[in-house]
């Protein structure tokens, strides 16, 4: 990414005919926001934040999943809670995979699908690092 650029998210009003706000990204560490999920049951006030995009630089290509530390309705996101690279090749690299249960939990898929190279699907806790064991 070139210098002086920064990733950002807007915030309007739901006909989109005013920005109520604009937070950005610290300069040069966010490329884009692809997906924005939360975690609230459908008809319920928003919860928790979730977003991914593309990843700037790294030994090993991927996308970021991260947790905002607000969602706008509450107040407004000044940081992260966590975030994960996840390694990631081919169309999982266009497309990142992933998604926010209502319960906060997230669901990631790294690797690369319709290749020899192995695939995974994580479940990553609610907390920073909290490792998530999917029983079935």
């Amino acid at each position: 990414m070139a210098p002086g650029t920064y990733g950002f998210l807007l915030q309007t009003t739901g006909d989109f005919s005013e920005v109520l706000r604009v937070v950005r990204f610290p300069e040069g560490s966010v490329e884009n926001v692809l997906h924005i999920r939360s975690t609230e049951v459908p008809g319920e006030p928003t919860g928790n934040l979730s977003i991914s995009g593309h990843r700037l630089g790294g030994a090993q290509p991927g996308y970021f999943v991260a947790r905002l530390n607000n969602n706008f309705v509450n107040g407004v996101p000044t940081g992260l809670v966590w975030a994960r690279n996840v390694g990631a090749t081919r169309e999982y690299l266009t497309i990142q995979p992933w998604d926010v249960r209502n319960d906060g939990k997230v669901v990631v898929a790294s690797g690369a699908n319709q290749v020899t190279t192995l695939t995974y699907l994580e479940m990553l806790g609610v907390e920073p690092g909290e490792a998530v064991v999917v029983e079935g």
